[in-house]
């Protein structure tokens, strides 16, 4: 199992709370189980922002989730593409209309599935994360409705220090706009020396050091740097 102290989960909640941009008077809804990351994250920025929480306590009760969320009203919606799959299987029309975000993540989300989200959920924004355990949620994407195959893992948040490198020597960063493996460092990202229960200190090949500083994490994924334009008038 992977050791995340309050001092990793606090500053991701933190920083996934202002990219929602959640509100005092937003609702959560999650089926997500409280053993997984995803369910860990909701339960935390739950108890920390004290907002009203609708709970599943079974994921795969798809109907009570749809049934739940319009007679809350719920305002935000977090769960896996299974489990929104499974939810807008049961959905009717009209049932998901309160959401104004869906945060999904820890698979990922196909353009048919997206699609189906904005026609049961048509005032939701889908937000998916990208990250691990381990890492915790490192970016957000943000989907462009008009543009649905423009797809990428979004920005990083605030407090992450991401890098690509070589997919043969990681301790080596690739040259700019190289694909390479995304390694990553910050507040919420484990650490050599609070690392796997039962195995710290014995998992040398899941860091790397690039500047003599803190060691990165190797999350093992390939990525290849997205250039986005500049808004016309941007420095």
């Amino acid at each position: 199992g992977v050791v995340k102290p309050h001092a990793a989960i606090l500053p991701n909640v933190r920083e996934l709370s202002n990219a929602l941009e959640i509100q005092p008077d937003d609702i959560l809804c999650s089926a997500a189980p409280p053993f997984h990351i995803v369910g860990t994250m909701v339960k935390t920025i739950q108890s920390v922002m004290g907002l009203p929480e609708v709970k599943i306590p079974v994921p795969r009760q798809s109907k009570l989730t749809a049934a739940a969320i319009e007679a809350r009203k719920a305002t935000l919606y977090v769960g896996t593409p299974t489990l929104i799959r499974m939810m807008l299987d049961k959905a009717k029309p009209g049932q998901l209309d309160s959401l104004r975000v869906i945060v999904t993540g820890a698979e990922p989300l196909s353009s048919t599935l997206e699609a189906r989200i904005r026609e049961l959920a048509p005032n939701a924004e889908i937000r998916q994360g990208y990250g691990a355990t381990e890492m915790g949620v490192v970016t957000f994407e943000s989907f462009d409705p008009s543009n649905p195959e423009d797809r990428s893992l979004g920005s990083v948040l605030p407090g992450v220090d991401v890098r690509l490198v070589d997919p043969a020597d990681p301790s080596k960063e690739v040259a700019p706009g190289e694909a390479g493996i995304l390694v990553a460092r910050g507040p919420s990202v484990i650490t050599p020396d609070k690392g796997y229960m039962g195995n710290v200190g014995k998992e040398p090949g899941r860091f790397t050091s690039l500047d003599g500083g803190d060691p990165f994490y190797i999350s093992g994924d390939l990525v290849q740097p997205k250039t986005v334009p500049r808004p016309a008038g941007k420095e």
